[in-house]
């Protein structure tokens, strides 16, 4: 989605290509939990691509279903991804159901991008007079010390991934008791535990497994945050994504001998 299928594609092919030197695609099972995947009929156009190389085997689908391996396993339950963006996917008898995760000019809040553009508007309200100054905006400025103008081009070049660069203000804010950075992560937490609550609705469990994921796990206010609800049993992935499409690759049937 951010940079096209065609880029896309030749990324995937180098990396396959690095990591199956001297192998036969023949005898390569290939699981692709890839983020955006499964959006705007990406499923079916990578599926296509993949089907060139002749693996022995593969399948191709969202980089949450990574997670749900890793972190669940065949276990009911749910999984977010805090990073950039966010996403939440429920588990129950084997079936995937997606909450959220529609992108960032859609999603409401909880993702890294969201925490990053609204610790950026309120900087630039305090810029120019329409909200209060506070220590936000003094984090931002060590962030980019280059100055209004620069600050502008950066944002503007670098895009989403640019935005949630500034995530990390919003947390050094909160530790010096900035109102402005606490009212920013309780509204974007706020939008998280709904995409939670929306997705416990499918369940009657008295506890609900969720595995956390992505870079803003690392933030123990989010975690605080979101073990408000007593119904979550919730812990953050305790191994890499990757780790997940392994076992997804080892369970594509093998053709006999």
């Amino acid at each position: 989605m951010d940079i096209g299928l065609e880029a896309s594609k030749e990324i995937l092919k180098n990396g396959i290509f690095e990591i199956c030197k001297g192998i036969p695609f023949s005898s390569v099972y290939m699981f692709a939990g890839i983020s955006g995947g499964v959006s705007a009929g990406m499923k079916e156009k990578l599926q296509e691509f993949f089907s060139e190389f002749r693996f022995g085997g593969f399948v191709n689908d969202s980089d949450n279903r990574n997670i749900i391996a890793a972190g669940l396993g065949q276990q009911d339950g749910m999984t977010m991804i805090l990073g950039t963006g966010i996403c939440v996917y429920t588990q129950k008898d084997g079936k995937h159901t997606k909450v959220g995760g529609w992108g960032y000019l859609i999603d409401n809040g909880g993702s890294g991008y969201n925490l990053g553009r609204d610790a950026l508007n309120a900087y630039f309200c305090a810029l120019d007079g329409s909200a209060e100054k506070t220590l936000l905006a003094e984090e931002i400025d060590a962030l980019h010390p280059g100055g209004t103008q620069k600050l502008m081009e950066y944002i503007y070049k670098e895009g989403k991934k640019g935005v949630a660069s500034f995530a990390p203000a919003v947390f050094a804010a909160l530790e010096k008791g900035d109102k402005i950075a606490k009212a920013i992560l309780e509204r974007n937490m706020m939008e998280a535990a709904h995409l939670l609550e929306t997705g416990a609705k499918q369940f009657d469990l008295e506890k609900i497994p969720v595995i956390l994921a992505g870079g803003l796990t690392k933030q123990p206010r989010v975690l605080e945050a979101l073990q408000q609800n007593q119904r979550f049993d919730i812990r953050i992935l305790d191994c890499r994504p990757v780790n997940g499409a392994i076992l997804l690759a080892q369970q594509i049937p093998k053709e006999e001998e």
